[in-house]
């Protein structure tokens, strides 16, 4: 947010709504207070509503788990050993050849070249300039972590808890890494996109 000419970080809950848009009355209601406890009022209403429900209920995980496992028998395999070079920090960008990040993975860096970007602001970042950032678009792919969802994916097939906590383990470093609007990888909306299709 610009407030006066100069970057703040103040923002709220509220700020990605838009209350004269929003069609449910009673998340008019919540976008209308000021009170501390709607966002956390909020939070409970949109994990109890029955309608629109979020993709699909925790109960029906093991029957779609069955027949993914039935129409896709030979992708399982490939999940896993995905998952397990994920849990290893190995990652194949493109085609290049696999680049291993060791205990933990730079987020910043041109993992192919290594070249590591600093953690300006991302406005200042000059992601076109390779010997400033190396090739932006090698940075950002893992940044999209669409590598995620293979982790996920093989959690929910096989009920090996390694794969849900490297994924969240991943997604925790990184959010502590790349602090809000900082760096490289908040240059590019598009690459914002990706990354909350991903999250999502």
């Amino acid at each position: 947010r610009v407030e006066n000419g100069s970057f703040s970080k103040h923002s709220t809950w509220k700020d990605p709504w838009n209350a004269s848009n929003t069609v449910d009355p009673i998340l008019r209601g919540f976008l209308a207070r000021d009170d501390a406890a709607a966002e956390s009022e909020l939070a409970e209403y949109l994990l109890n509503r029955k309608q629109p429900v979020f993709y699909f209920s925790g109960n029906e995980t093991g029957e779609i788990v069955r027949a993914y496992r039935q129409s896709f028998p030979q992708r399982i395999p490939e999940i896993v050993e995905e998952a397990e070079r994920l849990c290893a920090h190995r990652m194949t960008i493109f085609g290049y050849p696999e680049v291993s990040c060791a205990a933990v993975i730079p987020w910043r860096t041109d993992l192919v070249h290594g070249i590591e970007s600093g953690l300006e602001h991302w406005s200042r970042i000059p992601y076109l300039d390779f010997s400033k950032v190396g090739d932006s678009k090698i940075v950002w792919e893992p940044n999209r972590h669409q590598h995620l969802v293979t982790l996920a994916l093989a959690y929910r097939l096989t009920g090996d808890p390694r794969y849900a906590e490297e994924c969240f383990a991943q997604w925790e470093h990184w959010q502590s890494v790349n602090p809000y609007l900082l760096g490289i990888n908040w240059a590019s909306s598009l690459e914002l996109a990706f990354r909350a299709w991903s999250w999502i």
